[in-house]
This record gives C-alpha cells, sequence and structure tokens, in this order.
C-alpha cells in the first residue's frame, strides 16, 4: 500500500494534479462500465431464466388439468422439441431406485 501510495504521488509530482486526477476519473469511469456491461449480462441471464420458469409452470399446469404427458427433448444444439401425449398411455413409470444388488 505504501508503494502505490508513493508511485501515485511521484505520478503527480510528474505530471501535475489535473492530469493525474483526469486519467484516475478515467479508470473509474472504465471500471464502471465494465461493471455495468457485467450486471447487464447477469440480469439478461436471470430474465431468460425466470421466463423459461413461468413457461415451464403454465405448461405443467396445462398438463395436470388436460391429463396431457408433455415430453421435451433438448438436442446437442439446445434447439427444444414437445411431444404432447393426450389419449395413449405409453408406458412410462416411475420407479424409486433401490439400495442393494437384487432390488
Amino acid at each position: 500500500v505504501q508503494e502505490m501510495a508513493a508511485q501515485e504521488a511521484k505520478d503527480i509530482e510528474e505530471k501535475g494534479i489535473a492530469q493525474a486526477a483526469q486519467e484516475a476519473l478515467k479508470a473509474a469511469a472504465d471500471a464502471a462500465k465494465a461493471t455495468a456491461a457485467s450486471a447487464l449480462e447477469a440480469a439478461k441471464v436471470v430474465a431468460k431464466d425466470a421466463a423459461e420458469a413461468a413457461s415451464n409452470t403454465v405448461d405443467a399446469a396445462v398438463a395436470a388439468v388436460t391429463c396431457v404427458m408433455i415430453v421435451e427433448f433438448v438436442n446437442e444444439k439446445g434447439a427444444v422439441q414437445k411431444v404432447d401425449f393426450k389419449t395413449k398411455t405409453i408406458g412410462f413409470s416411475f420407479a424409486l431406485g433401490s439400495s442393494g444388488c437384487c432390488g
């Protein structure tokens, strides 16, 4: 800390107070701009996740009311395809994992 303060004092001496202050303000503005950009990106991600969660909730409610099973498939590129099973049972069942080797 003392070395940094000594360097700042030396810079002020060499460049003059006005130029040193201008450089310090520019550095602070650049840091604030970077922080704002980072916060904006984080907000975009949160908004996208919230919208997806809301959509999933609506889909689940519709499926529960209409007795439809909805299956979403996501490919390696992230594209989502939904399939609705409305009339026939398809044989899916949920099973709990068992402990031990023989069930």
